[in-house]
């Protein structure tokens, strides 16, 4: 007897969810499917509804069998101070039908589930303490962690579910709704991060940031003081302009507010090239074993026009198949039609910056027009970006449903993955075309041939 590790059994193992947890959560979403991509934004209907889907999935969360009494199997708790707290949750009557099905008999599940809506939209941990007797920030750090793990496990479960659903629809648990609910996956990844800093969405980025030496550090309160002052872009964050508002924002700041907030702009302007020095140097060792691994310093250093040689010659390397678009002659056309293995084709704009700036919202959502140019209207699109996108994009593009943007380290990952054997093309294709921002950790995991059957 062979046993083979599905994509559905892989994700499980990896998001740390109990199968039960996962088959709870996974019929919560097929079950509401329709009624909760509702509420989420479209191109013809701005007015999204996204704290209130935030919320059901919460709760949905909250009431699975995670949270159960540890005597009934549970193998995490919400906190006893929670039943004393406001249960309310910011949902409309018309949706509450929506709501999770579970016992709550002291309405713990709820007031947890209000009290995280408060805690992603950045209010104050003062006010959060208030919120019940005996609570203290540190005792919702870790309920919120809990709670962040498993709508991370539930992301990556779905993206794996929809990935198979291609390729056996008729035994899908998916039931037809792959299509449906392709936008999910990533949503719920910005959820999970939300949930896990505490912060909106425009401010995530932040939190990446990181001090030289051990003088500064920025602090959730930090990011909140610097968001209500209108500080929320990379660009605002190193604006001279605004330099008086950012120190009102570190008021109180050892040893002074000006050299925080010189410290702070000091660590932004570092913070992409750090990443992109870090990952240039980890590919380039990988490439080694590869046929042609000049690509990869080349990829690096290339900009513009160069840029695009090089990745036409990565894309050679790799056996994918593509399409000029963007010729002489034409105007306003996308830079590639890709063809990866026998998927449908993909519509690529490339945009790359000389200098270290990142690629604003409006050149990420040009291949969207483009692609009607050369009658892909309907088409999945992809905009690479040299060296990277402004952390105010992934936020924005929610409404497409056709929409992905990538790093360009992040896009060397996979076509690294691929040079090793660890990527499939179809693999790849998904990661592309998913709505919204591709990110590493959201390629599959391989276990290599070894792994790939045990027979006892």
């Amino acid at each position: 007897m062979t046993l083979r590790a599905t994509p559905l059994g892989r994700a499980v193992a990896a998001s740390g969810l109990r199968p039960r947890t996962a088959r709870y959560l996974v019929d919560y979403i097929v079950k509401n499917a329709e009624a909760l991509v509702a509420l989420l934004p479209n191109t013809s209907d701005k007015t999204a509804r996204l704290a209130e889907f935030h919320a059901l999935i919460v709760y949905a969360c909250l009431c699975s069998p995670e949270f159960d009494l540890i005597e009934n199997g549970g193998t995490r708790i919400i906190p006893y101070m929670l039943a004393d707290a406001d249960p309310r949750l910011p949902i409309k009557t018309d949706i509450k039908n929506l709501l999770a099905e579970n016992p709550d008999p002291n309405r713990s599940r709820a007031a947890s589930a209000a009290l995280a809506m408060r805690w992603i939209d950045g209010e104050a941990s003062r006010e959060l303490e208030n919120a019940a007797r005996n609570l203290t920030l540190g005792v919702l750090r870790v309920h919120f962690h809990d709670l962040a793990a498993i709508i991370a496990g539930l992301a990556g479960i779905l993206y794996a579910l929809i990935e198979s659903a291609g390729k056996s629809a008729a035994t899908s648990p998916l039931s037809g709704l792959a299509e449906h609910l392709k936008r999910l996956p990533r949503l719920l990844r910005r959820t999970a991060r939300r949930v896990e800093e505490g912060l909106p969405d425009d401010v995530l980025w932040m939190t990446e940031i990181e001090f030289e030496g051990l003088d500064h550090r920025l602090t959730r309160t930090d990011i909140r003081r610097l968001r209500d002052m209108g500080i929320r872009t990379p660009t605002e964050a190193m604006d001279q302009n605004k330099e008086p508002l950012r120190k009102k924002a570190f008021d109180g700041a050892l040893p002074s507010p000006t050299e925080k907030n010189n410290a702070f702009v000091r660590a932004v302007r570092r913070w992409k090239r750090s990443e992109w020095s870090k990952a240039a140097d980890r590919h380039a060792k990988r490439a080694s074993h590869c046929e042609q691994p000049g690509i990869v310093s080349d990829y690096y250093a290339a900009r513009q026009t160069d840029f695009e040689a090089v990745l036409e010659r990565a894309f050679k390397a790799v056996g994918i198949r593509f399409d000029k678009t963007d010729v002489a002659g034409t105007r306003a056309h996308p830079d590639y039609l890709l063809h990866i293995g026998n998927n449908e084709p993909i519509v690529v704009e490339v945009k790359s910056k000389t200098t270290d700036k990142l690629v604003d919202l409006n050149s990420c959502i040009e291949v969207l027009s483009a692609s009607e140019l050369i009658g892909k209207s309907g088409s999945p699109c992809l905009t690479i970006c040299h060296p990277g996108y402004d952390p105010s994009v992934p936020p924005s593009i929610g409404n497409s449903k056709r929409l992905c943007v990538v790093d360009s380290a992040h896009f060397a990952e996979a076509l690294l993955r691929l040079c090793e054997g660890r990527l499939q093309f179809d693999e790849l294709h998904r990661w592309l075309t998913t709505p919204g921002e591709a990110l590493p950790s959201e390629l599959p995991i391989s276990y290599g041939k070894a792994l790939a059957a045990i027979s006892p």
